[in-house]
Formats: structure tokens, C-alpha cells, sequence
């Protein structure tokens, strides 16, 4: 049996940076709007009769093969670790060859990473039989990203990978709310040009820098530590 998931990129046309958590707590009637493109991540997974695991991404050309789920290491400077940390949270009970591909360039900006999440999201979800609500899969996608890029993740760019199409997400008190929105898409396509310019760049820490990150930290503990001198 072979499982294979894929997924859309996307592209950002209104809102952005406030779909991180608190930020849109800060801010009355924040809005997203976003629109998937036809260009893909792809997900292939392949059980195995014994327990070995193979991990393969065919755009940083890394492969890595281990004897049994124990053998993953884990850590931050694993060359797949994205992989690795759904590895950790889904656990199959069997081994599997992993491969993924990407048809954004690293760094290109349209959501590749989110993209990748998603597609994984599906394929383990397909192998172990576990199945998540659409809630249930933002939450995770986001946190596994966070822990693999050490900073806080948004919410936005896993609904245009989960549903295609152009998307409205309301980032309310009860969290993000997506609804489609109807258009006529081909044409829109007629007036849309994408260009790549060539220079990646790392949006988690654009958004949210760690020093910001920090600062909230060190309110949170002041705040905390008043609260327990006054009690």
C-alpha cells in the first residue's frame, strides 16, 4: 500500500502577522484573507514489513535510515526535523519510507513548510487510522512547526493546504474561523502574475522575533510573581 498527500501553497492578500497567538486577542476584528496555488507539496508513505524507517526529502537531497522508531534522534539539529517531530506524535506501529517533495523553493515565502505540515498531517493520519478534527489539525500543525522553528506559529496558512480555494479566516476570541469565499477564480488568474525574486527569507522570525518573544515572557513572570506577593 502506498499513501500519498498533497497539499497547496498559497498566497496572502489581505491581513498576516496577526494570526499569531495573542496578537490577534490584542486587536478587534482581525482578518485573513488567503488563496491556494497550484503549486504543491507532496507526501509519500510507504509501509514496511519490518521496522526499519527511511526519512527522504528530495529537495534538501537528505535521506536518513534507521533501524526502529526508537533509533529517530531527536533535537533541533536534526536535518529532518519536521519529519521527526510527526514521527514522535503519530508513533505508527510499523516501519515506513518517508518522502516528501516540495515545488516551492526554500524560503520562497508561499507557505511551503505549512503546506508540507498538512500533507504529513494527511499521509500519518491514512497509516495509523487516528483521525483529527479540522481544529484539532491547525493546533497541531502549528505547534509542530513552532517546536521546530523555536518560535510561535500562526494560523493561517493551513486552511488554504487543508480546503484550496480563497479563504476568509476571522481570528476570533474563540480562535480562527474559516469560510470560502465565492469567486470567480479563472478570472482572477487572468490578472495574477507570482514572481520569485530569488532570495529566500525566514518568516517565522520576521513576524515574531525572539526578542519580542522574550519580552512577553518576562511580563507574563513579572506579572505572575506580583500576583503571588499580593496573595
Amino acid at each position: 500500500m502506498k499513501i500519498e498527500a498533497v497539499s497547496p501553497t498559497r498566497i496572502d492578500l489581505a491581513g498576516g502577522t496577526l494570526d499569531l497567538w495573542p496578537l490577534y486577542v490584542f486587536h478587534k476584528n482581525c482578518v485573513t484573507v488567503n488563496l491556494a496555488i497550484n503549486i504543491y507539496t507532496r507526501v509519500t508513505l510507504i509501509p514496511r514489513q519490518d521496522e526499519k524507517i527511511i526519512l527522504s526529502s528530495q529537495d534538501t537531497k537528505v535521506e536518513k535510515v534507521y533501524k526502529n522508531i526508537h533509533e529517530v534522534p531527536e533535537g533541533k539539529d536534526h536535518d529532518l526535523h519536521l519529519l521527526r517531530v510527526h514521527v514522535e506524535f503519530w508513533k505508527p506501529k510499523t516501519g515506513f519510507e518517508l518522502h516528501t517533495q516540495s515545488e516551492s523553493p526554500i524560503g520562497a515565502g508561499i507557505a511551503a513548510s505549512s503546506s508540507l505540515n498538512i500533507s504529513l498531517c494527511g499521509a500519518f493520519s491514512t497509516l495509523t487510522g487516528r483521525k483529527l478534527t479540522t481544529e484539532q489539525i491547525v493546533t497541531l500543525a502549528g505547534n509542530l512547526e513552532a517546536r521546530v522553528i523555536q518560535t510561535p506559529t500562526g494560523c493561517q496558512d493551513y486552511f488554504p493546504a487543508l480546503f484550496g480555494g480563497l479563504n476568509r479566516i476571522d481570528l476570533t476570541e474563540l480562535g480562527p474561523k474559516r469560510s470560502a469565499i465565492d469567486m470567480d477564480l479563472s478570472e482572477f488568474e487572468k490578472y495574477f502574475v507570482l514572481v520569485y525574486t530569488g532570495r529566500p527569507h525566514h518568516s517565522g522570525l520576521n513576524n515574531w522575533p525572539k526578542r519580542a518573544v522574550m519580552a512577553i515572557y518576562l511580563t507574563l513572570a513579572n506579572s505572575l510573581t506580583k500576583s503571588f506577593m499580593l496573595e
